[in-house]
């Protein structure tokens, strides 16, 4: 395994057990707003993996996919959309999906966050090879390849 991805399991573990010792000082008020932040970053993930399904699609035709979506690419596209839509209404007051102004503000500062971060860390990438990035994001893909094949 990576030691990329062992940090990061091991970078959430800690996030969690720290969450989970502070989250019953914080109120029961923030439950439902903390949970409906964490709505809005699912449906962003889901909205990213549909959209990186569709250009990964186009732009890498011929790549190995172990799975194949029923619907192919026309089933990217609607997820895309039906995903861009969840995602706008979850911001609009009166919308079903509305998740509040506590929660809109968590997930902007949380955005924000995300944003200096990655600026900050693009003297990192600026010095990496388009091979360095793409074996740094496909770490420890052969290994789970292999497993997966073993057990398969």
């Amino acid at each position: 395994m990576s030691p990329w991805v062992c940090l990061r399991r091991n970078i959430h573990l800690f996030e969690l057990r720290i969450m989970s010792l502070i989250g019953p000082f914080l109120g029961a008020g923030l439950i439902q707003d903390m949970t409906s932040f964490t709505g809005e970053t699912a449906v962003l993930a889901w909205m990213l993996t549909c959209y990186s399904l569709v250009a990964l699609r186009k732009r890498e035709p011929d790549l190995e996919r172990p799975y194949k979506i029923p619907g192919g690419m026309a089933m990217g596209i609607f997820a895309s959309v039906v995903t861009t839509v969840v995602f706008v209404l979850l911001f609009i007051p009166g919308s079903p999906p509305y998740v509040g102004p506590l929660a809109i503000k968590m997930f902007f500062g949380w955005m924000i966050i995300g944003l200096i971060l990655y600026l900050a860390s693009a003297g990192q990438r600026k010095g990496m090879t388009e091979k360095d990035l793409r074996a740094g994001v496909f770490a420890g893909m052969e290994e789970r390849k292999a497993t997966h094949t073993k057990h398969g």
